[in-house]
């Protein structure tokens, strides 16, 4: 989560904020790709699947407009990782040239630049899955157009930077109900002992 909230700061500085983008470190580029197009070109419709570890490596993604939910929905995209699975085992075994499949020889060439020892083997345990987020950022942004200046002002005064304020999207997606697993609540996702040190919070008022 540290890290997504790194790349979204990113990906959405230059939105909410009038001031310069942050600069890309070279050794994060990948990273910050993967996430702009997370919350920038996907909605809730596609799921992208990836290596978990190398976030430039995108094996595919799965368009659900159509309407598959519940079982169905669960079932495609099982699908289309098991076999996601079974192309890079069988890479992990050293097949004969000129056997592979053509979707191995596409995954094959996503891994040309890992130089990591059995990376095939390695990877077929990493295979992760991430539903895009645009549409649910715009919903946010829209929410946020009559606050989010004077958030921005409040940090300002306070001596922080103002691109700061962009994980209120990342945390809550600018939903004031919105509440963890873990119990962390409202816009920016307080847990409860930080939010009792700080803001009013009893039995009968919650200030998170």
């Amino acid at each position: 989560m540290k890290k997504t909230c790194l790349f979204f700061l990113f990906l959405i500085s230059s939105s909410v904020s009038a001031g310069e983008p942050f600069a890309v470190p070279p050794s994060l580029a990948d990273e910050v790709r993967f996430w702009k197009t997370v919350f920038g070109t996907y909605d809730h419709s596609q799921v992208i699947v990836h290596d978990s570890k190398h976030l430039g490596v995108v094996y595919e993604v799965i368009d659900l407009s159509s309407g598959e939910k519940g079982k169905a929905k669960t079932e495609r995209i099982q699908e289309a990782t098991e076999k996601i699975v079974r192309s890079l085992q069988r890479l992990a075994s050293g097949p004969k040239p000129g056997t592979l499949s053509s979707e191995e020889q596409s995954i094959q060439r996503l891994f040309e630049e890992v130089s990591e020892p059995d990376k095939f083997q390695e990877a077929a345990k990493r295979v992760r899955i991430q539903t895009g987020q645009r549409d649910h950022l715009m919903r946010a942004i829209s929410k946020s157009r009559d606050w989010i200046g004077d958030i921005e002002a409040i940090f300002e005064k306070q001596g922080l930077p103002r691109e700061l304020t962009a994980l209120v999207f990342i945390e809550s997606m600018f939903n004031p109900q919105a509440v963890s697993e873990v119990g962390a609540s409202g816009f920016w996702q307080f847990m409860p002992d930080t939010g009792q040190g700080y803001l009013s919070m009893n039995a009968f008022w919650d200030d998170r």
